[in-house]
Parts: structure tokens; sequence; C-alpha cells
């Protein structure tokens, strides 16, 4: 399937998560680890990119946990061995701006992402069961305002009736000045401007010395545009959103398919080649 695609000069893997190294059931197969250890052996580094808080991806990675890159609520903060090295967040008044704008949208939920916790103001338990699915660490406060002077990276909006149909249009208004990024059917975050999957991989890269044109990335939604296209080897997931495949080079197999480590073999298999 990428028989003819030259991967000689791949340094640097990243990753998104949900829909994407994650299967439906929000787990990473065995499998991965295993092809992990073969291209870290050959020199080959690896970020995971995602919507999740930082504390969240290590523990769904916690076999390799110390042996990653992490780019964390959307690409608000990146860290790597336990340092941020790129951090976004919303200034107080932003902050304050969207939390108006939630209480008068139908059917929203909101939620503050800090850098080892979130913060939310509603108890109800339809929202509470998908904050439990996808945060390790939250509070439950009494007004939100009363959080806003914190370091907020990421703005959450969980909406049941629909993020694309919902949410996205009613704070379309800020995506003049900030990152408006419909993450899931129900959820879409909002961060900084300068904010986004994209530019903190590009602040990895450097770190690394490592070029675009040496990296691959693997994405499926909406908020991994600016990751996939920032990169030489950009691979949207059969299960993709179609704007998500337009911008990449290739398609690889679904989520489910294993489609991330199907093309990380690829890799192993021309790097062995190169060297053979």
């Amino acid at each position: 399937m990428f028989a003819d695609i030259d991967f000689s000069q791949v340094r640097m893997v990243a990753t998104d998560m949900d829909g994407t190294l994650l299967n439906s059931e929000g787990k990473v197969n065995e499998e991965f680890f295993g092809v992990f250890r073969a291209l870290k052996e050959k020199g080959i580094k690896f970020t995971v990119a995602s919507g999740r808080q930082y504390p969240v991806l290590r523990e769904l990675l916690h076999p390799i946990r110390d042996e990653l890159s992490y780019i964390a609520e959307n690409g608000s903060v990146a860290v790597e061995n336990d340092e941020v090295l790129f951090s976004k967040p919303l200034d107080a008044q932003t902050v304050s701006d969207l939390i108006e704008t939630g209480r008068k949208t139908d059917g929203a939920y909101l939620l503050l992402g800090g850098r080892e916790t979130a913060y939310i103001d509603s108890r109800e338990p339809e929202f509470l069961e998908q904050v439990k699915k996808y945060f390790a660490s939250y509070q439950v406060v009494d007004d939100l305002h009363d959080i806003r002077d914190r370091e907020i990276l990421k703005f959450t909006v969980c909406n049941l009736k629909g993020a694309q149909k919902v949410s996205y249009p009613a704070f379309e208004k800020y995506t003049d000045r900030l990152q408006v990024k419909v993450s899931s059917p129900i959820w879409m975050d909002i961060t900084d401007l300068d904010a986004n999957k994209g530019v903190a991989l590009q602040a990895l890269l450097k770190n690394h010395d490592v070029t675009p044109e040496q990296t691959m990335a693997f994405g499926d939604y909406h908020n991994d545009i600016e990751m996939l296209r920032s990169v030489k080897y950009s691979f949207a997931m059969a299960n993709a959103q179609s704007e998500v495949k337009a911008v990449a080079q290739y398609e690889t197999k679904s989520n489910d398919e294993l489609g991330v480590t199907f093309a990380l073999k690829a890799l192993l298999s021309a790097i062995e080649n190169n060297q053979a």
C-alpha cells in the first residue's frame, strides 16, 4: 500500500489519539508497542498529539509513557520529560467572554482545561459521564468565572445536541482571534489563535533538530488539520473526516484496522531495507 513512498528521511512520528491511534473502545492495540520499540531502536522519535489532558495521555500510553513527547489540550501545551516546551494559555477576559457565550448556547456544558486539572460547573449526569471518559482529573466549582485568572489552556464545550450543528455556530464569531475546533461529534475546543497541534509540533521538532520534511503525522478530525499540513508525510485515517482527507498526502486504514501501526510497519520496513 505504501511501497512507493520513500520513508528513508523520517525521524519523527506524531499521532493523534482518539479515532487515530486508539480504537473505538479507546484503547491502544498491543501490536503498536512492539512496532514502537523497533522504530525507537532505529532512532525514530514519537510524539502523541491530542485534545486530552497531559496526565491522561501518559496513562493511556503507560508502558512507554516516559519515552514520548506530548502535545496536549489541542496544542496549547507541549511537554517532554515533564518539562513544558510550549504553552499558550487563554487570557482571563477571553475566558469570561467564552463562558457568557456558552451559557447562552442551547445544550452546552462548559469545561475549562488547566494543565493538571479541568474545571466544570455542572453535575448533570449526562455531562459527568462524558467528562469521566476523557478527563482523569476535574473539579466541580460553583462559578467558572472564579477560575478565569488561573492558567486556562483550553475552553471546551460538550453538547449532546451536536458540536458542529449547535456549538460551533454559537462560537464562530471568535474565529478571527481564537482557534475554534470541533474535535468530535459532541466536543468543541477553543484555544489561543497561536495554539494548535501544528504549532506545538514545530516547537518539539526544533527541540530535536528535526525538520517537517523528516516528520510523519496521523489524524482523523478537524483539530488535526494544522498538524497534517505542517509535515511532509501526512496520513488521514480511513475513518477521517472528509476535510482531513483533503489535506493529507496519504490515507491509511481505519483506527479499528490499526491504520497507524500498519503505516509504521511500512516505515520500519523501509528503514530496514535502506540499512541492508
